[in-house]
């Protein structure tokens, strides 16, 4: 449903595509060249996995191939199912509700407190998760200790978002799917700057939760989408809420 900001009524669908559907971080790949398929113990052809550092600067090792990812955050699971990758998800956090196809999805466990016993059941190749979604590090440090890869996004502006969906692409094995969406993104957001460059931007507050009440701070990404659409929020605050240990 929209959300109305005094007389000026701002479409939520059109606030996630801004952000990509909320979510990430810049930075380089550091994707490493995998060699060629060696032959193990019973003659069968094994690959290296794919050494990459994620968007918090940790180094993962990605199986080859990727047949099974696990989302911890909706931002995560609507990057994938806009990437073209959703046949390879299993499942998903309680909250995952975009698109309808991913309220199907078996279930994890909230973003803050994951069921690691669930997780490890499914059998994942990777888990990816939002370090500025609420997804805890704690989680993901069990996880390591589980042997599980993990890849955390971390975007904080829209820019980081779009670096973040061809960081993201390149990792699930389909990077030429997440350049084309995050140029179409680019073209999208060099449209709507033409249309409003001469708008005189509306004060708005943008509700992140009720009780308590919970806004957001100017250094997030959700604060630069509401500037891109032509808003400027009324917090002036630069610090977001903190994620531990990242």
């Amino acid at each position: 449903m929209p959300i109305r900001f005094h007389r000026r009524v701002f479409d939520t669908r059109t606030l996630c595509a801004l952000a990509v559907i909320l979510f990430y971080a810049s930075g380089d790949l550091h994707a490493q060249t995998v060699p060629p398929p060696q032959a193990n113990g019973d003659g069968a052809k094994s690959t290296a996995p794919l050494i990459v550092k994620d968007e918090t600067g940790r180094t993962v090792e990605v199986p080859q191939p990727l047949k099974r990812i696990i989302s911890l955050a909706p931002s995560v699971t609507e990057t994938i199912y806009a990437l073209g990758a959703q046949d390879r998800l299993v499942a998903d956090s309680d909250v995952c509700n975009y698109p309808p196809a991913a309220q199907k999805l078996p279930k994890i466990g909230g973003p803050f407190t994951p069921n690691l016993e669930v997780i490890v059941s499914l059998k994942p190749d990777l888990v990816v998760a939002a370090a500025n979604s609420g997804n805890r590090k704690e989680a993901v440090d069990a996880l390591d200790l589980l042997h599980v890869p993990t890849y955390a996004t971390n975007a904080k502006t829209v820019d980081d978002v779009l670096t973040s969906v061809v960081r993201l692409g390149d990792v699930l094995g389909v990077g030429e799917q997440g350049r084309a969406l995050s140029e179409s993104l680019r073209v999208r957001l060099h449209d709507l700057h033409r249309r409003l460059e001469n708008v005189a931007p509306t004060r708005v507050m943008f509700v992140v939760w009720q009780e308590p009440l919970i806004s957001i701070g100017q250094d997030t990404y959700i604060a630069d989408a509401l500037r891109r659409a032509g808003a400027e929020s009324v917090i002036q605050t630069k610090q977001d809420w903190p994620h531990i240990g990242w």
